[in-house]
């Protein structure tokens, strides 16, 4: 690790799934071997005698130590793939005639449908125009006239809604992208702090300094997704409503997780002159990645509240949802029978003559 975040791309599978939790067991328990045969103070269950204790566990408990560790990588990133998937899929299937979003969507067979909003749309207009002839003479009058220049523009055309659905969806989609990073980052730091623990216990005998008394780790949580708030208020109310979440930085493959972060990953002096400090200075590395976490986590809730707020406003709430449709009563232009059949109601047919073909 250096001064710069590593791609984030080739840590999503190594730190998802049990394969990591296991590889992770395996490193805490070769550490709490060594830490407890360095230094007999150190035991599972700590002093007995010391009054000092840590959550229920005697001063200098490994176990506390182990759940500490344990308790920072419980959240696994890959939790987040089913979700960032969704969001992706249905930004596909919307389409638009403009894609503004170029950093997100893992384009593929699976993903890129053969239909968009906009197809349908546009080969609903193209029936109901007609073509012509007195067997088709194309839906005529007022709700005509309402569908084709109130309606359908909302979803072809410029303007269109669905492009700013689109761009909703996959603001979201980054935010949790911005989510998952939060998490992925934490367990590449917590296996980075215990890879560095480790090998400064190997330079021990007994219970002697290691040569220099410290190991430098780099924290990368800190430096991932700084800036994915600021962009949040940027987006006013006649821009495009949803958050240009670093699209203008980032790459198509990396999205926001993979931007040049506005902070370096911090440098994190591991104490190991022995076994007991090293302990110590263990715990301390685990509050401040965990510190870290929480703080980014909070950028990203900051992030999806703007967002949500931008969404409650009644202008660009209109342009996400487009035209709303409704009888002369306000209510939903369908009549149900209660059979499960339904038909548009009547002040909604005009002159309609349904095409032939």
């Amino acid at each position: 690790m250096n001064d710069a975040l590593d791609d984030l791309e080739p840590l999503i599978d190594k730190m998802s799934g049990q394969q990591y939790i296991d590889r992770m067991n395996g490193k805490i328990d070769d550490l709490v071997k060594k830490l407890k045969h360095n230094d007999g103070g150190l035991s599972d269950n700590g002093s007995g005698g010391d009054p000092v204790t840590f959550d229920g566990y005697g001063y200098g408990s490994t176990n506390y130590l182990k759940e500490e560790l344990q308790e920072l990588i419980a959240t696994d990133p890959g939790s987040f793939k089913q979700g960032i998937d969704a969001l992706s899929t249905a930004a596909l299937r919307l389409g638009c005639d403009n894609l503004w979003d170029k950093t997100v969507e893992a384009k593929g067979f699976d993903t890129i449908p053969g239909h968009h909003v906009a197809d349908y749309i546009q080969s609903a207009l193209k029936k109901v125009g007609g073509d012509g002839t007195p067997d088709d003479p194309g839906w005529t009058g007022e709700s005509a006239n309402a569908f084709k220049t109130n309606f359908a523009p909302f979803y072809i055309g410029k303007g269109q809604a669905v492009q700013e659905q689109r761009f909703m969806l996959n603001s979201l989609q980054l935010t949790l992208e911005a989510h998952q990073a939060v998490y992925i980052r934490t367990r590449a730091d917590a296996e980075s702090l215990v890879d560095t623990a480790l090998k400064a216990a190997g330079d021990w005998d007994g219970a002697c300094a290691s040569p220099d008394g410290s190991a430098k780790l780099f924290l990368t949580v800190i430096a991932a997704v700084a800036t994915v708030a600021s962009t949040a208020a940027t987006a006013g109310a006649d821009a495009p409503i949803a958050l240009p979440l670093l699209a203008a930085s980032a790459s198509q493959a990396a999205g926001i997780v993979g931007a040049v972060p506005v902070e370096k990953p911090t440098p994190f002096n591991l104490t190991t002159d022995d076994a007991w400090d090293c302990y110590f200075s263990i715990l301390d590395a685990i509050k401040k990645i965990d510190g870290d976490k929480t703080t980014r986590k909070n950028t990203v809730k900051e992030a999806l509240g703007k967002l949500a707020g931008k969404i409650t406003e009644s202008g660009i709430r209109k342009k996400i949802v487009g035209p709303f449709v409704a009888d002369a009563k306000g209510n939903v232009p369908i009549d149900y029978d209660g059979q499960g059949n339904s038909h548009i109601d009547k002040q909604f047919e005009d002159d309609f003559k349904p095409p032939t073909n």
